[in-house]
């Protein structure tokens, strides 16, 4: 269920509601996946879905400040040789007094296999390509079962009622390739993905940062080098002029919001074989 449009003006609800909003209706949206599909591309576009569903968002920040966030969602129509991530949150963030910034976070998508208990597919190697290009890249780990996370990491104490359990964390990419692990013990060193996307990009954190809109290009190498899909988010702190569009490459179609929830593959049950 998503959240009810607030419009400005009206009681705007603080970061740590939205936040658990999120997180209660991404838990619930991979809950329900595990008894349909369980493949990465259908995860990450059910999530991408659901954060386009809830746009625009709107919170108070802790200075008082009402924000809106507009989101938009584009999947590459092309051919892709070689994924530069599975997602690409691509941000434009206005504030009041300083210059706008604009920059990339990207999200590489590991599902964890019920035959094993481990995130068998990825690598040493794939993991060393992906920090290569992306330096801030994340992991984004997908569960068949809640995730007992480091709530040190993630700041829950900051929220009104504490989220203990969730279905997707995000570890850095680097901090991965040091630990050299693909089993559960990485959650030692993750954060949910609502608090990601609530606490660090919605404010400018862990992203790749350039000068202008049109440098956002330069993150992706090649036609060959892409993200499955993208997420734009406009985010305005302290006013109602949202920040400049930023340019996507060639090859991504924006996603129509539906009306209904979205079935991206056949319903099924949970993909047990590790090799799929």
């Amino acid at each position: 269920m998503t959240a009810p449009i607030v419009e400005w003006g009206e009681t705007v609800p603080s970061l740590a509601h939205l936040y658990l909003s999120i997180e209660r209706s991404l838990s619930a949206l991979l809950e329900r996946a595990v008894r349909r599909a369980w493949q990465e591309d259908h995860l990450s576009y059910s999530v991408c879905e659901l954060m386009s569903a809830r746009a625009p968002m709107r919170f108070r920040s802790a200075r008082g400040d009402e924000v809106r966030v507009d989101i938009e969602i584009f999947k590459n129509d092309g051919v892709v040789e070689e994924r530069h991530g599975d997602i690409a949150v691509v941000v434009s963030l206005a504030r009041e007094g300083v210059p706008d910034l604009f920059g990339l976070g990207f999200l590489e998508a590991k599902r964890r296999y019920t035959g094993t208990g481990r995130f068998d597919k990825f690598s040493a190697q794939q993991l060393a390509t992906i920090e290569r290009n992306t330096p801030h890249a994340l992991l984004l780990l997908y569960d068949y079962e809640d995730i007992v996370f480091n709530a040190d990491v993630s700041r829950e104490d900051e929220v009104l009622e504490q989220v203990t359990h969730t279905r997707a964390a995000v570890v850095p990419v680097n901090l991965a390739r040091a630990l050299d692990v693909k089993s559960t013990r990485l959650y030692q060193y993750s954060a949910p993905l609502g608090h990601q996307l609530c606490y660090r990009y919605l404010h400018g954190l862990d992203l790749d940062l350039v000068g202008s809109p049109d440098s956002m290009l330069g993150f992706f190498p090649s036609a060959d080098l892409l993200p499955e899909f993208v997420v734009r988010m406009r985010v305005s702190h302290g006013q109602a002029i949202p920040p400049p569009d930023v340019p996507l490459p060639k090859g991504f179609a924006p996603i129509e919001r539906p009306d209904q929830e979205v079935e991206a593959f056949p319903a099924g049950t949970v993909e047990d074989e590790a090799g799929a």
